[in-house]
């Protein structure tokens, strides 16, 4: 009878075979997670100084909701700062007829006519601030009681970035633009 000499791998080897694979599996990981992580980076750059150089006027007379609930206006201040935007998301949070909480969702930018919403004077489509300006929209409802507005900045690539600014709504009180149909909130 024949002994068959058992050999087995050598423990330097099998600590060569070891590194080898954890430096393959090290270098696979790197290779999925570097471009992800930097496209990651690219798009939070995108958005990194957008949601400061947006802001609703709420100290705006044109800033409330009018009283039969169909419409409401929302005042936007862009700061002087040279960044450009894409445009805005304005959102308008609050009950509908059944008391249901509901939002109306308009995205402003430049050159695209959004089908409930235009300018104050009643001219279409919706134009952005300039910097440093204000411009005040109009945006439908179909009656929703609002109780707050917010707005997101969309960034010139198209990325909606984080919300710039929140407020409360207030009921309007008397007509100040005959093209627009719309009503003022009352000073005082």
């Amino acid at each position: 009878m024949m002994i068959k000499s058992k050999k087995g791998v050598s423990p330097l080897i099998a600590t060569i075979l070891l590194i080898l694979i954890s430096i393959i599996a090290i270098a696979s990981i790197f290779a999925f997670v570097v471009p992800f992580v930097k496209d990651m980076l690219e798009e939070s750059k995108e958005c990194f100084n957008i949601p400061e150089q947006i802001s609703i006027i709420d100290s705006s007379v044109y800033t409330c909701f009018n009283n039969d609930k169909s419409k409401i206006g929302v005042s936007v201040k862009r700061s002087s700062e040279e960044v450009e935007i894409g445009g805005f998301k304005i959102s308008v949070k609050g009950k509908d007829a059944s008391n249901t909480d509901t939002a109306v969702i308009v995205e402003i930018k430049q050159g695209e006519f959004p089908t409930d919403a235009y300018m104050l004077d009643g001219s279409q489509p919706p134009v952005l601030p300039g910097r440093g300006e204000e411009k005040t929209y109009v945006i439908t409802l179909n009656d929703v009681t609002p109780e707050k507005v917010v707005i997101a900045p969309i960034s010139a690539k198209g990325e909606l970035c984080n919300v710039a600014d929140e407020v409360e709504i207030p009921l309007c009180s008397q007509s100040v633009k005959d093209g627009a149909t719309f009503l003022a909130r009352e000073n005082g």
